[in-house]
């Protein structure tokens, strides 16, 4: 059972980076940091690639969402797993590499492949044997 959790977290991690470079390809929005922001917000980092939507948000959320929910029948208080993403995702904006709409969209992605990959995993029965 934990091969396949962890074979589908990392489909599911593959997913969400191959979406996430497909989407910034076609969209092509520049970051903050090279929009000519530079004194208007703190710039910590130069990544030159896009800047639509957050890899970063869409991979921690997309991972936290399915560890979630694989694990809320367990505790209540693994929602706090959600602090993780939140407060790395605000770190991209804090560091000047992404605008807070790539946050949100990305956040958005992430929760919604995170949740589609238990329900494909919940589906195939892979939940349903307890060990």
């Amino acid at each position: 059972m934990g091969k396949r959790i962890a074979m589908y977290a990392v489909f599911l991690l593959g997913v969400t980076i191959l979406i996430t470079e497909s989407v910034r390809m076609i969209v092509g929005r520049i970051r903050p940091n090279n929009a000519g922001l530079e004194e208007v917000i703190r710039v910590l980092q130069f990544p030159v690639n896009n800047s639509f939507f957050s890899g970063h948000a869409a991979n921690s959320f997309s991972l936290t969402t399915f560890f979630v929910m694989l694990l809320c029948r367990k505790s209540k208080w693994y929602v706090l797993l959600y602090l993780w993403p939140l407060l790395f995702s605000y770190s991209r904006i804090y560091v000047g590499v992404h605008y807070p709409s790539d946050i949100l969209v990305g956040s958005i992605v992430g929760v919604l492949l995170g949740g589609s990959a238990y329900k494909i995993l919940k589906r195939n029965s892979l939940l349903n044997n307890p060990t």
